[in-house]
């Protein structure tokens, strides 16, 4: 338990000022288990945030009154996705250890962007008007980071990528719709 604290902050250290590709490299090295580095190492990547800020677009995306496009990203595997979901994510698996399971690919990102705003984007880069929050199973899960990666290099903006670093056991544990 220490060693994995000890090992994420020089992790957290290491990355604090590198660019995002260095960052994103980094990724799929990461202990398994290690809490994910604070908020500062994501710059470049993805904007951290918490629970109550994903619920503020959750209830946004519920009403469907808002101009703001947000999907929301389960970005854990199918398995792990048994003790509850988030209503109304997209489900779709980031796997950095296993490429055949990694579904952060474009073509399966728009397909689901598509169906979940009904809308018919044909790539990423048409989605300039859509912002991603992506989740896995907590502070040490990598899952959600390597998504944002695998988003950043398909050329997505960081100011579209966010990443709720508490994830689904945070949405959880605020008591917060699950299905």
């Amino acid at each position: 338990m220490k060693l994995s604290i000890v090992i994420a902050l020089l992790l957290a250290a290491d990355a604090y000022g590198k660019t995002w590709q260095k960052f994103c490299e980094e990724v799929p090295d990461w202990p398994k288990g290690s809490v994910v580095p604070g908020d500062e190492a994501y710059k470049g990547v993805a904007k951290p945030v918490d629970g109550a800020f994903t619920k503020g677009k959750w209830d946004m995306m519920k009403k469907g009154s808002s101009s703001e496009k947000w999907i929301i990203i389960d970005a854990r595997s199918k398995s792990d996705r048994g003790v509850g979901k988030i209503p109304k994510s997209a489900m779709i698996t980031a796997d950095y250890k296993d490429d055949s399971k990694n579904q952060f690919k474009e073509k399966t990102i728009v397909k689901k962007v598509n169906k979940m705003l009904k809308s018919s984007y044909g790539s990423l880069a048409d989605m300039k008007d859509v912002r991603f929050i992506l989740f896995c199973n907590g502070k040490k899960c990598h899952r959600s980071s390597f998504g944002a990666c695998e988003m950043r290099k398909m050329g997505v903006p960081e100011n579209q990528l966010f990443v709720m670093l508490g994830g689904f056991p945070e949405w959880k544990d605020r008591n917060y719709p699950t299905r």
